[in-house]
């Protein structure tokens, strides 16, 4: 897994395999969930990343990405080690990707 950050574009662009992209989901207007033939996730891209809060844990080897300051009431593993966070009103707020 690695993740880079395109600064002129402010873009993040997280790659946790090098399987070629199958098809993508767009999660919000500025996230974008990239997947294999298997409907596994190989990547994920932020636009406008500096209005997002990325954080890396190295101990599980995972990463949050924090969406918006509202608490997260309710989960949802979409994907193979994706998990969407959403707030009371069903808005995403975070995705947990292990």
């Amino acid at each position: 897994m690695y993740l880079a950050y395109f600064r002129q574009d402010d873009v993040i662009h997280l790659v946790t395999n090098e399987e070629p992209e199958s098809r993508s989901v767009e999660l919000t207007s500025n996230i974008t969930l990239e997947l294999n033939e298997k409907n596994q996730m190989i990547g994920l891209e932020i636009l406008r990343a500096s209005s997002v809060t990325t954080h890396y844990y190295q101990a599980t080897d995972s990463v949050y990405i924090e969406v918006s300051s509202k608490p997260s009431v309710d989960s949802k593993e979409m994907y193979d080690g994706v998990v969407l966070d959403y707030d009371t009103e069903g808005n995403l707020v975070g995705i947990d990707i292990n």
